[in-house]
């Protein structure tokens, strides 16, 4: 009677423990499982990110100028580009600048740019491709200053063997008509060529009474930007690399008079335009790369800009560490009534 119930003891005794070897062995199967299971998610996310990417750029200038009796210390430019690229084709762009006391969203886009395609497009607020405005100088060149323009745009570019072609829309700050219009009706295109050596451009907007500068002179002049009529314009770039030495040259121009109301100049409407030639060398001081450059600028019929008339200046740069540069300017400018002014200009730089 005992042996059977010992024995039954026994045989209830092992079932148990086999019961318990299996369960453990269930939950380590489960773990196993959940480990793998981890273990793959985790490399899919480590795929997913190859395909995007994140990345955030700032831009920091100190200036120190002095010119006809005044001198300053100033934050010149603050800038923080965030880049997020969310696919293999897709990436956001948000720009925030500090320039001129003024704070603002600079640039907030989204590019698309299907691998292994000719094509690409960008929508949102952008800077339309209307001008080069390269320089060696701390100083933004006259171009610059007449035919800059950010607009809430859609862009489309091709570009293939060297050759650059962008086309953009629209809806403009200046309304044709006494402001009657209110319609995607701005657009221009621009064409570039690429080769070893060289660079040379062309671009066309069919109203540069929309860049930045002229349309705060219209509204400031009208009172609004109910302007008659368009008026086109049109830039020429080139820039020629010779071993050290390089040359940037651009052209710069509206395509007809604007009405006397709007941008005047002596008695008439203007028909504004500038341009900006430079030569620049590179060499090394004090196992330091440096660029030293001359150049000469020209405006005509841009006075209610604020431009001189002329200016010839000159610049040395120097990398003195890693993303760190520091540079100085000499110009002298010549205003529509005759008077010449001298300004030196001291900048250190920062990218990060």
């Amino acid at each position: 009677m005992h042996k059977h119930l010992f024995a039954a003891a026994m045989v209830a005794g092992t079932s148990a423990v086999a019961a318990d070897v299996d369960d453990r062995l269930t939950d380590s199967e489960k773990r196993i499982h959940y480990l793998e299971n981890r273990i793959a998610n985790q490399e899919q996310t480590m795929l997913e990110k190859e395909a995007t990417g994140f990345r955030i750029r700032g831009l920091i200038e100190i200036e120190a100028m002095s010119g006809d009796g005044d001198s300053d210390i100033s934050l010149a430019t603050a800038e923080l580009g965030i880049y997020g690229r969310v696919n293999d084709m897709i990436e956001g762009e948000l720009t925030f600048l500090y320039e001129g006391e003024t704070t603002d969203v600079d640039v907030a886009a989204i590019h698309i740019a299907p691998s292994g395609s000719h094509w690409s497009s960008s929508i949102g607020q952008i800077y339309v491709p209307f001008g080069a405005f390269e320089t060696n100088m701390i100083s933004d060149p006259l171009t610059l200053e007449l035919g800059e323009t950010r607009e809430n745009a859609v862009r489309v570019n091709f570009q293939s063997d060297g050759l650059l072609a962008s086309a953009y829309l629209f809806n403009g700050s200046n309304k044709q008509h006494g402001g009657a219009d209110d319609r995607i009706d701005n657009f221009g295109l621009s064409l570039a060529y690429a080769a070893e050596g060289f660079v040379i451009g062309y671009g066309y907007i069919n109203d540069i009474g929309d860049s930045d500068n002229l349309q705060d002179a219209i509204n400031a002049n009208l009172g609004s930007n109910d302007i008659q009529a368009h008026v086109p314009g049109h830039t020429l770039n080139a820039r020629f690399e010779f071993g050290a030495f390089d040359v940037i040259a651009e052209y710069l121009a509206a395509g007809d008079h604007f009405e006397v109301t709007e941008l005047p100049f002596s008695g008439t409407g203007a028909k504004p335009s500038a341009m900006n030639i430079e030569a620049g060398y590179t060499f090394e001081l004090a196992g330091k790369a440096a660029t030293f450059a001359v150049g000469a600028q020209r405006s005509r019929e841009a006075e209610v800009l604020e431009l001189p008339k002329s200016r010839v200046m000159s610049a040395l740069s120097v990398a003195i560490a890693k993303n760190t540069t520091l540079a100085f300017e000499y110009a002298r400018d010549e205003d529509y009534a005759g008077e010449k002014s001298n300004t030196l200009t001291a900048q250190l730089a920062v990218e990060f």
